[in-house]
């Protein structure tokens, strides 16, 4: 009988089962993933940390102008031996610089200012061309509410600052005024334009009178005046109909 043979024959793994290892699953202790979600849950509670300590925390105290002196005051800490003649001196200088260099600097913020208002000034009378006319109703008005304003607040009336406050107040706000120049310009075009009549085109409609309602007495100061149409039309409407009716009714 032949001998048998015993060596070992290697198998197959099952693939039903599953295969054993030393690693961890991701999402148990020791895993992969179960160390990036602690690792994330730890910076969160440092960030949430960090930012409530940033609310409590006291801000820091604004650190106080330096102090002007007096040469007086200055010559006191002198005889009593507090401050050196040279000390005294060079403190002497330091305030004249730095009261010269405050007083520029509000110069030129000043200046800023007058010239932006000077800007919004020129802009109110791009939109109110009756403006420029010192008889006109809209020139009286905003005279009249500069005037209020400079005694209230002791302002030169001159003052751009003082007039831009005294248009917007009688005028209201430049974008406000835009739109409506908007719609105004739209409605003068409709308005002049000729409407052909239906089936042929023969005849065009008349332009109805864009003064009707203009009051009598005002259409004759215009014309005494020697207002454009574009200006009747600009001062349109601020007619006050009910103040002319009362006065000329």
């Amino acid at each position: 009988m032949a001998d048998e043979d015993t060596t070992p024959v290697a198998t197959e793994p099952d693939a039903t089962q599953p295969v054993a290892t030393d690693e961890p699953h991701p999402l148990a202790p020791g895993g992969v993933r179960f160390e990036e979600v602690i690792r994330e849950k730890n910076e969160l509670k440092a960030e949430v940390a960090a930012l409530r300590a940033a609310a409590t925390q006291k801000p820091e105290p604004v650190k106080p102008a330096e102090p002007m002196y007096t040469v007086e005051q200055m010559q006191q800490g002198l005889d009593a031996g507090r401050i050196t003649q040279a000390q005294m001196a060079d403190r002497i200088a330091w305030q004249r610089g730095e009261g010269l260099r405050q007083q520029v600097m509000q110069e030129i913020t000043l200046g800023q200012r007058r010239a932006t208002a000077l800007t919004t000034v020129n802009q109110y009378r791009d939109h109110v061309p009756a403006l420029d006319n010192p008889n006109s109703s809209e020139f009286v008005r905003a005279a009249r509410v500069a005037a209020d304003l400079a005694d209230e607040l002791g302002w030169d009336i001159r003052d751009p600052r003082l007039q831009a406050l005294a248009l917007k107040q009688v005028f209201g706000p430049l974008d406000k005024m835009t739109t409506n120049d908007r719609t105004r310009e739209y409605a003068r075009q409709h308005a002049d334009t000729a409407i052909e009549t239906r089936g042929g085109g023969r005849a065009t409609a008349p332009a109805a009178d864009p003064f009707k309602e203009v009051p009598k007495p005002l259409m004759e100061e215009w014309k005494r005046l020697g207002y454009t149409t574009e200006q009747m039309k600009a001062e349109m409407p601020y007619i006050d109909h009910a103040q002319w009716k009362r006065r000329h009714g």
